[in-house]
């Protein structure tokens, strides 16, 4: 069985399911060929736009990456979907969960959402799941030390900086 479960993909109600896909809003990826507006039960990926970051969730491998920009028109709906997936690494096989943060630049709003999204990431480590999680960036950017500051204190996650 896959890392989502037939169960879990079921409940997701995104769409019309077509072979293990379903289709949604976004752009996604299977076995890395593009196959339009979809997602699979083992990838979840968001092409990067000019103000969205890149977002890959891989199931199989237990690995999260983020990277870009975030200053989307809609910073709720569209990190609300990110964070409707994360659910999807409790029943994932791998003990451990890497996240790869490269996010240069991100507005108030997507601080709120993204605040949301790792107190999602942290109910992973509850659960048993080991946590990973380094956020890259150029090593000048206060805004970025104070988040992972933030995230540190409030929510007692380990995150490595790593300057680039």
């Amino acid at each position: 069985m896959n890392c989502l479960g037939t169960a879990n993909l079921c409940n997701l109600n995104l769409g019309i399911f077509e072979n293990s896909t379903t289709s949604f809003k976004g752009s996604f990826f299977r076995n890395h060929k593009w196959i339009g507006k979809r997602m699979t039960s083992e990838l979840f990926i968001i092409e990067k736009g000019e103000k969205t970051p890149g977002v890959s969730f891989d199931f199989e491998s237990g690995k999260i990456t983020l990277d870009g920009i975030s200053r989307p028109e809609n910073g709720v709906e569209f990190y609300n979907q990110i964070s409707d997936k994360i659910a999807g690494f409790h029943s994932c096989q791998k003990s451990r969960i890497d996240a790869d943060i490269r996010l240069g630049y991100f507005n108030s709003q997507s601080s709120k959402s993204l605040y949301l999204l790792f107190k999602e990431l942290k109910q992973l480590s509850k659960a048993g799941k080991s946590l990973a999680i380094s956020w890259y960036y150029d090593g000048e950017d206060e805004n970025i030390e104070e988040f992972v500051e933030l995230l540190r204190e409030d929510l007692g996650l380990k995150v490595n900086l790593v300057t680039e």
